[in-house]
């Protein structure tokens, strides 16, 4: 699991936009010439898919000799890259964060169009559309990649903008989302417990607390206590706290398909394999096979 930074330096998260549009066309920015237009070359297809909003494109890495070695095998060529070569590679993407909508696709103009706002971007950003709808976000700014990283939720068209810092050798194949920072609420938690200390231990309890929502932490809302909260997704959500000997439900704002029967998330109670029936074994099978039968 990539666990988030800590949250920090004052960020305070920009007002979260959830109205949904009535329709939103996705498309992909790369585009397929037409008779008669050049072909374009690799690097130009390249650079289709990608967006430069206000940060240059990076240059050109020159290795040094014994950067790059290569050798022939009956499989077929081996390239080799030194430890110093793969760290000024690694270099360039330092402040990038890796991101996925949660339990939607979204465009790529549409994730363009909306980070500048979700984020407060005080810099420039580059946008680069990967398979499985993972998308990278390099950013200028030291302080946007922070913000980025720890001042979610995110949330556009009512579902979760995931972010975690890039990795070395990222696969959106085979990678999977295993956290994601999401409101919780407490309905009906007396007004009089909206007290920090006691927001953060039930937080804690379930995920990794972060912060509470502002209007709550000045008790302006009486009918709700609200957390953002880094959930680890691998493991059953808690739906319920007992607070000073009264029993609370536990909401999860946003976070679709979340399973009430084993806790988990990415189905739901009709589609939860603790509930559906098990295939018989051979053994039992066999049994049945051989089990008389009635008539009615």
């Amino acid at each position: 699991m990539s666990t988030a930074p800590p949250a920090g330096g004052g960020l305070r998260p920009p007002d979260l936009d959830t109205t949904r549009p009535p329709d939103v066309t996705m498309q992909s920015e790369a585009t397929v010439p037409t008779t008669g237009e050049a072909q374009k070359s690799f690097k130009e297809a390249l650079g289709s898919s990608s967006s430069t909003m206000g940060l240059e494109v990076d240059t050109e890495l020159v290795p040094m000799e014994g950067d790059i070695t290569s050798e022939m095998t009956d499989r077929g060529p081996v390239i080799s890259l030194s430890d110093r070569f793969r760290k000024r590679i690694h270099q360039q993407w330092d402040d990038t964060v890796i991101v996925k909508m949660w339990g939607r696709s979204i465009g790529y103009r549409m994730l363009c169009s909306k980070l500048q706002r979700l984020w407060s971007l005080c810099g420039g950003f580059r946008v680069i559309d990967l398979d499985h709808n993972y998308f990278l976000v390099k950013l200028a700014d030291r302080e946007d990649y922070m913000r980025a990283l720890t001042g979610g939720p995110w949330v556009v068209f009512d579902h979760y903008l995931t972010g975690e810092p890039w990795q070395p050798n990222f696969d959106p194949a085979s990678h999977k989302v295993t956290s994601v920072v999401a409101w919780i609420r407490v309905p009906g938690l007396s007004t009089e417990l909206y007290q920090l200390a006691i927001l953060k231990e039930i937080g804690n309890r379930i995920g990794q607390f972060l912060r509470v929502d502002y209007s709550t932490q000045k008790t302006e809302r009486g009918r709700f206590a609200k957390a953002a909260v880094e959930l680890d997704l691998s493991h059953p959500l808690q739906t319920e706290t007992c607070v000073d000997g009264v029993w609370y439900t536990i909401k999860y704002e946003s976070l679709p398909n979340v399973c009430f029967e084993c806790g988990l998330a990415g189905h739901d109670m009709s589609h939860c394999p603790a509930r559906l029936p098990r295939a018989p074994t051979q053994s039992a099978s066999k049994h049945m096979d051989a089990s008389p039968t009635m008539d009615l």
